[in-house]
């Protein structure tokens, strides 16, 4: 079966931008150890300054582990704490 994608489209202010990027890797890393099933994590920044961030799973199933285990790790609370704004959550299977 194809690879499941989500796509968060957020907002995170410029000030925090450095150290989003910096704690990034440990929540990475975090969640692909709590979820095998992680397939890989890309961050783009958009032209208007906001962020994708395009996650790949081996299946829906470990996607629908994500947050469960989101809730759980030090690493995300960090995170979310950089995020001004979740401005758009979509997900689906890879055709490619």
């Amino acid at each position: 079966m194809a690879d499941y994608v989500q796509v968060v489209h957020a907002r995170v202010l410029p000030e925090v931008e450095e150290a989003m990027l910096a704690k990034r890797p440990a929540f990475v890393g975090a969640m692909k150890r709590a979820i095998p099933g992680l397939v890989d994590a890309s961050l783009v920044k958009l032209e208007d300054g906001t962020w994708l961030d395009i996650v790949r799973w081996e299946s829906r199933e470990a996607a629908e582990e994500a947050p469960a285990v989101h809730d759980e790790l030090p690493e995300a609370a960090e995170m979310d704490a950089l995020v001004e704004e979740v401005m758009e959550f979509k997900q689906g299977y890879a055709v490619e």
